[in-house]
């Protein structure tokens, strides 16, 4: 189990890292939030909200590549083993479908 911990940890780390490189990029900005002073706001810039459909476009032929293989019925199944473990676990947002 430490070892899916560690896993989950690095996997933050590297999400930060890319926010953060993001940032730098000009893709998105950070503002102070009027209601929490500890608290960032990210958004995405004019030019991020450009590249939207291309980046679209690109996860949809990323799925499709990647969840092909399986029939509809073993897609569906699928989902719902995902739903599962996160109701279970509790975990309040779900990805995108």
């Amino acid at each position: 189990m430490t070892s899916i911990k560690c896993q989950l940890i690095n996997e933050t780390f590297r999400k930060v890292k890319q926010a953060i490189v993001s940032v730098q990029q000009g893709l998105f900005e950070r503002t102070g939030s009027d209601s929490d002073r500890r608290c960032q706001l990210i958004c995405l810039t004019n030019s991020a909200r450009q590249l939207e459909p291309q980046l679209a476009q690109l996860a949809d032929n990323n799925d499709d590549y990647f969840f092909g293989v399986l029939t509809n019925d073993e897609q569906q199944q699928l989902k719902q083993l995902l739903e599962k473990l996160r109701t279970q676990h509790q975990l309040l947002t779900r990805p995108v479908d």
